[in-house]
């Protein structure tokens, strides 16, 4: 894990002293313009006449993932709150100055909260008393970074943490399993339990959820990524299925359950304020996401009340075998039906011992975000993740970081 995920602590430290050597990634790159529909002045962060936030909202998305397995690491080494706003001001100006105008901030990963929740519980990643999510968003828009709060609305802890879901919503279904059958599950091929979409009160806490989110916080848009159904076994969801009557086939059925899923946290936030961004991030394997894991993302981008963006994860090589990099984003456009495409970018895999690493696929990622900015259908790219970006201390990625972020910086100076 360590080779992939490397610690963002290290980075901070070193970036100080390391970029000053580097003129051509230490200077501000200048953001995209900023969608006209949104009146922002950079200059205050709320609506003078009614006190509101106006969300950031890029019209190309230069993006990065930023992990509960990044924010841990992070948390690791502080103990107040004046800790974190420091190193979290480290961080979201390292990526203003790379050209990242927008960050998928882990705010939810297995039922719990990096945030004052109401309805779930604190993460156990964090160790000190302070609201992290209040922190950084302070610290990211003083740097005029967009922040998506990223949720997971199924994936719950393992057995041995479930401890931590005592008095909420999720901690009553998993020690009441038999008055609530089936709303939690621990799948056959998974250690961690997982809600089930089928049900209507799993799907309102998920909506809750971001409500409370919209409501309580000044982030500019909410985001979910491809953890649908995680099996398929048909043990999964059995009692939901008997009940309904079996009209659709079971996988049919699974994938209308998805998309009621995704329209009801859509609805969260267009209810909570219209402004708000919602995007969904599928695997890039198109026949994946529609057969495994029950997710119909063409249809979410064809009709409306589904989405804002759409953002595979077109983590591949040019000649994977299966997902050829040029060959599958043509299709993601088709695909997208004019929806907001923005494509997921595998940084990750360059690290030593990475399916992208080393020989023949040096500079790959930069070659990569070239080609999807300059595709007509393409409105940015998301790189996963943000230590493999920031990364100074793993070989293989030195060179790859600052290939890519050439690319960055100058597509940001020809905006």
């Amino acid at each position: 894990m360590k080779r992939i995920f490397i610690t963002i602590v290290v980075c901070l430290l070193m970036c100080g002293c390391a970029e000053r050597d580097k003129p051509s990634l230490s200077q501000n790159s200048p953001k995209p313009p900023i969608l006209s529909d949104i009146s922002y002045n950079t200059n205050k962060e709320y609506d003078i006449q009614d006190s509101k936030y106006i969300p950031l909202k890029y019209e190309e998305m230069h993006a990065v993932w930023l992990t509960y397995i990044e924010l841990a690491e992070l948390f690791a080494d502080e103990s107040c709150a004046d800790d974190l706003r420091r190193d979290s001001d480290k961080l979201f100006g390292r990526l203003s100055e790379l050209g990242i105008n927008t960050v998928f901030l882990h705010v939810r990963a297995f039922g719990d909260a990096f945030y004052d929740s109401q309805l779930f519980a604190p993460t156990r990643f964090l160790t000190f008393d302070c609201d992290p999510l209040a922190i950084m968003l302070e610290t990211a828009h003083a740097h005029e970074i967009a922040v998506h709060a990223w949720v997971n609305p199924l994936r719950c802890e393992t057995e041995e943490n479930m401890y931590a879901s005592a008095g909420t919503l999720i901690g009553k279904w998993y020690k009441n399993q038999d008055s609530y059958p089936g709303y939690i599950v621990m799948p056959d091929n998974d250690i961690h339990y997982w809600l089930n979409p089928a049900v209507p009160e799993v799907r309102q806490l998920a909506a809750d959820g971001v409500t409370e989110l919209c409501e309580g916080y000044d982030i500019d848009g909410v985001h979910i990524d491809d953890y649908f159904y995680p099996t398929t076994a048909e043990s999964f969801d059995d009692v939901q299925y008997a009940a309904c009557g079996g009209e659709l086939s079971l996988a049919d059925w699974r994938r209308e359950n998805c998309t009621l899923l995704v329209r009801e946290l859509y609805g969260a936030v267009k209810n909570a304020d219209p402004a708000l961004v919602f995007s969904v991030s599928p695997q890039g394997n198109i026949s994946n996401n529609y057969d495994l894991l029950y997710a119909d993302a063409e249809r979410w981008c064809s009709e409306e009340g589904c989405l804002d963006v759409i953002i595979p994860q077109i983590y591949f090589g040019y000649d994977n075998s299966v997902c050829p990099f040029s060959e599958t984003l043509s299709e993601w456009i088709r695909l997208a039906h004019g929806k907001m495409l923005v494509c997921g970018i595998g940084m990750y895999k360059t690290a030593a011992g990475g399916e992208l690493s080393g020989g023949e696929y040096s500079g790959v990622i930069a070659r990569q975000i070239k080609e999807v900015l300059a595709s007509e259908g393409c409105d940015g790219f998301a790189v996963y993740s943000c230590s493999s970006l920031l990364n100074e201390t793993d070989p293989s990625l030195i060179g790859e970081r600052a290939a890519a972020a050439a690319v960055i910086r100058g597509a940001n100076n020809s905006r």
